[in-house]
C-alpha cells in the first residue's frame, strides 16, 4: 500500500542531508528525490524497479514517482528532496526529460564539499539551487536523460491517491473515481489494486489518519471525529483506527 505524503508538499521544503535512511513504505509527492549511498547498502524501489543500492549508487525520483526503502545495513547517504525548480538549468537544456532512476555516481570529494557548502550557506535555497546545477552538470558524464512518463497506471495512481487526500471526508467509490478520471470502474479497480490493495481499506486509512490529528489537535469526541473525516459507521471507524495505530481510538479529555 502506498501513501501521498502530504508533508513534503509544504511551501519551501526542501532538505539535503547526509544520514542513514530509516524503512519507508511505498510513498510518493511531487518533489523531486535524491539518494547518493556513501557506505552501506540499502534496498530501494522507484515505480515497481527494485534494486539493491551500494557505495556509489543513486537513487532518482522523479515528482509522483512511487518508491519506497528499506533493509538499510550500515548505510551513510547523501539525501535530497527538493521542487523541480532547484533543477532548472537542467530542465532547460533537456526538456521534458530527467535522469533515470538508477544510475552511478562516485566523486564523494566533491558531494563533501557541496555539502559543507550547503550546510554553512546562509541562504539554503539558493545555496541548494547551486548544489543542484553543479550535480546535474556531473551526472550527465555517467547517467543519459530519458523521457518523464507519460500517463501510466502509475500515474492515474498517484491522481487518485492525490484525489482521495483532498476529498476523503465526502463520498468515494469506484464509480465516483471513473468518473473523475475518464476510466472505466474495472480499470480503475484493477490498476488501483495493482499499486496499493483495497480502495475502501485505504480510504479508511487515510480518514483514521485524519481523525487521528483532529483527535489529538481540537480535542473532539470520538464521533464527531469520524463523521467530519468521512465515515459513515463508527465500527467501521474503530476498526480502520486499531488497524493502524493498535489501540482504539480515545478523544484528547479522556
Amino acid at each position: 500500500m502506498s501513501y501521498y505524503e502530504t508533508s513534503a508538499e509544504k511551501t519551501d521544503y526542501f532538505f539535503f542531508e547526509k544520514r542513514t535512511v530509516d524503512e519507508l513504505p511505498a510513498h510518493f509527492h511531487s518533489r523531486m528525490e535524491l539518494l547518493i549511498v556513501e557506505q552501506g547498502e540499502l534496498n530501494v524501489s522507484v515505480g515497481g524497479e527494485k534494486r539493491t543500492l551500494r557505495r556509489g549508487d543513486v537513487c532518482f525520483c522523479d515528482g509522483f514517482s512511487v518508491h519506497a526503502y528499506g533493509g538499510a545495513k550500515e548505510l551513510s547517504a547523501y539525501v535530497m528532496l527538493c521542487d523541480k525548480a532547484f533543477f532548472a538549468e537542467f530542465t532547460s537544456r533537456y526538456a521534458g526529460k530527467i535522469f533515470p532512476p538508477f544510475f552511478r555516481f562516485d566523486n564523494f570529494p566533491l558531494l563533501a564539499a557541496l555539502y559543507e557548502s550547503y550546510l554553512s550557506a546562509q541562504d539554503k535555497a539558493l545555496a541548494l539551487a547551486g548544489v543542484c546545477g553543479v550535480l546535474s552538470s556531473e551526472f550527465l558524464k555517467t547517467a543519459r536523460p530519458v523521457p518523464r512518463r507519460t500517463e501510466s497506471g502509475e500515474t492515474l495512481v498517484c491522481k487518485i491517491l492525490e484525489y482521495i487526500e483532498k476529498h476523503s471526508d465526502g463520498r468515494i467509490s469506484l464509480p465516483v473515481l471513473a468518473a473523475t478520471f475518464g476510466y472505466s470502474e474495472e480499470h480503475v479497480s484493477r490498476t488501483f489494486s495493482k499499486y496499493v490493495g483495497s480502495l475502501p481499506r485505504y480510504v479508511n486509512r487515510v480518514r483514521a489518519e485524519k481523525a487521528h490529528r483532529l483527535l489529538a489537535e481540537d480535542g473532539r469526541t470520538v464521533s464527531d471525529a469520524a463523521y467530519a473525516c468521512g465515515f459513515e459507521s463508527l465500527n467501521t471507524f474503530y476498526r480502520a483506527y486499531n488497524e493502524l495505530y493498535g489501540a482504539p481510538p480515545r478523544a484528547k479529555t479522556e
